[in-house]
């Protein structure tokens, strides 16, 4: 339901922001005029703190549309590249933020994030 909810990552430009095969982990963005994306995923056994390199002109506010319970998403009516998005994060603090250009999060084993930028 995400994925059809948010326009950038049905339609938006791609962009690998890092592999590590050695701490399993794998993060991309993707993008529309509108909108940025980004999604880490940990395939370890073990909780860990990834520091992603962001693309120059990122946001620097981003909430977990995956995993925080307050966001809601909305029944998408259309695809359409420039709606803003469709999911409903009204109320709901920012509480990731990038500093020099680097997203510092931290991932559950075996789980992602998904990360829209604000």
């Amino acid at each position: 339901a995400i994925r059809n909810s948010l326009p950038a990552l049905q339609i938006g430009e791609y962009e690998t922001l890092l592999t590590d095969d050695e701490k399993a982990l794998f993060a991309f963005c993707r993008w529309t005029p509108n909108q940025i994306v980004v999604v880490i995923a940990n395939n370890s056994a073990k909780k860990q703190t990834v520091s992603v390199p962001l693309p120059e002109k990122s946001p620097t506010r981003y909430i977990d549309v995956l995993n925080d319970p307050a966001v809601k998403v909305v029944p998408a009516k259309r695809l359409d590249a420039s709606e803003l998005t469709r999911i409903n994060y009204a109320g709901v603090e920012p509480k990731i933020s990038s500093r020099n250009k680097k997203l510092q999060v931290e991932v559950e084993p075996y789980s992602s994030r998904i990360l829209l930028g604000i």
